[in-house]
């Protein structure tokens, strides 16, 4: 979803990242399985989600982003904000999972 200037939102058909004839769909998963954007402007407005998850996509080229829905930031976020003492009023959360050519060691 984009917010354009009038501020309605609007579907955005996005490239998947890294998708190529070359690259497998295989591949592409095991990059970036899942990503997840939490996000807010205004501290009385609840979190909005939107995701990406490679795994749906069987076929190269443009895909559709799923409609954004409300929700709550992940516990664990939830839960570093609260240790640190931050309040997240307004901004972005992104979240990778299912990653399985990424180690701590190498992030």
């Amino acid at each position: 979803m984009a917010t354009s200037g009038d501020g309605c939102r609007r579907n955005r058909t996005q490239e998947v990242a890294g998708s190529s004839p070359a690259s497998s769909t295989k591949e592409r998963a095991a990059n970036a399985a899942l990503s997840l954007v939490y996000t807010r402007n205004d501290p009385a407005q609840a979190f909005t989600r939107a995701y990406l998850d490679i795994r749906e996509f069987s076929e190269f080229g443009l895909q559709e982003i799923p409609e954004v829905d409300e929700a709550e930031l992940p516990a664990f976020v939830q839960a570093y904000l609260d240790r640190k003492k931050l309040s997240l009023e307004q901004g972005t959360v992104v979240v990778w999972a299912n990653l399985d050519r990424l180690t701590y060691e190498s992030a």
